[in-house]
């Protein structure tokens, strides 16, 4: 069973490659999970019609595939995520999960063994277009949502006063990301009435993944703020 199921996959997703070739779709390849299983990671990307620069979510997912596959449903899990906060992965997830469950039973009703990576892949590729460029979810450094709700139809890139960090993909208000990284602390006073002194970090790291950004990432987000300095006259 576990060379016919191998075989299966294999080909299914020789024939995603093949359509996506550009995309690098498969992040790593089939291998033998246990007697019963087989796993690979895929590359998940919104539409932007093969535009690379308009990419602003990323996820890594492994794919678990059971004995039964296709009338069983593989497991997925996200081993790398970004341009997603927490609430917007799990909304994700929820919907993943029951879009595959549709494609299952769809084949059980059917008795059809044909398998469900393409459609799979198709459905979840249009979840993340969805996200690719939105105006919701949060500042991780305020905790303030991006709009209100009644401007969810507005679009992340639109809005000069957000931005994003390049290579995590992670979004700030540009004049939270600005204060972080250049505001001097104030120094205040612990209970003894000693100084408490917070020092500047030798390096700029994204608030969220803590990644040590680029000088190209640093000189971008100070330009930005530069440019708009407008937003403190708004600004807490």
């Amino acid at each position: 069973m576990e060379s016919a199921l191998f075989e299966k996959v294999s080909m299914e997703l020789e024939g995603l490659e093949s359509i996506y070739a550009d995309e690098g779709v498969v992040d790593s390849p089939l291998s033998v999970c246990d007697s019963n299983s087989i796993t690979c990671s895929l590359k998940l990307i919104p539409n932007t019609g093969f535009k690379a620069q308009k990419i602003a979510v990323i996820i890594i997912a492994r794919f678990t595939f059971p004995e039964k596959y296709p009338l069983q449903a593989p497991e997925v899990e996200f081993t790398s995520v970004k341009g997603l906060d927490d609430d917007q992965i799990e909304e994700i997830k929820r919907r993943m999960r029951k879009e595959i469950g549709e494609l299952v039973e769809q084949r059980i009703e059917n008795t059809d063994d044909s398998g469900i990576i393409y459609d799979m892949h198709e459905r979840i590729r249009d979840i993340l277009t969805e996200y690719n460029d939105t105006i919701r979810g949060r500042c991780a450094i305020c905790l303030e949502d991006f709009c209100s709700k009644k401007d969810t139809d507005m679009h992340f890139s639109s809005r000069i006063d957000l931005v994003r960090v390049d290579e995590c993909f992670h979004r700030f208000h540009l004049l939270c990301l600005h204060r972080d990284w250049f505001m001097p602390r104030v120094v205040e006073k612990d209970e003894f009435g000693c100084d408490v002194v917070y020092k500047m970090g030798k390096y700029k790291k994204c608030p969220t993944c803590r990644r040590k950004c680029t000088q190209q990432e640093i000189d971008f987000i100070h330009k930005q703020y530069l440019d708009h300095t407008e937003f403190e006259d708004r600004a807490y």
